[in-house]
């Protein structure tokens, strides 16, 4: 898949979104400057998502990957079989409100 493997600044957990949807910026605690930086890991810049993102060309470019993936017999990590299983009505969105 074409996806950057990228770890979010806030919450450190992987998400999968394609590169052209992350922009690179230095790191706001150590400037790049500590090779033991706890936010950037050493690797002087963090990732954030791009501002102007549009989450229907973000849905649009995920059931390509996912159609691809069924089509070659791929397997999809969870993340993106629930977005596929939501996408096809099967399960209901969780919110954090609930």
């Amino acid at each position: 898949m074409d996806q950057a493997g990228i770890v979010c600044y806030g919450c450190f957990a992987g998400v999968f979104m394609p590169r052209g949807f992350w922009q690179f910026s230095p790191c706001p605690a150590c400037k790049g400057t500590d090779t033991f930086c706890t936010c950037c890991g050493g690797r002087n810049c963090i990732a954030t998502p791009r501002e102007d993102i549009d989450v229907d060309e973000l849905a649009r470019y995920w059931q390509t990957v996912i159609k691809r993936a069924l089509r070659d017999g791929t397997s999809l990590p969870a993340p993106i079989a629930a977005f596929d299983l939501m996408a096809a009505g099967e399960i209901d969105r969780q919110t954090d409100s609930e």
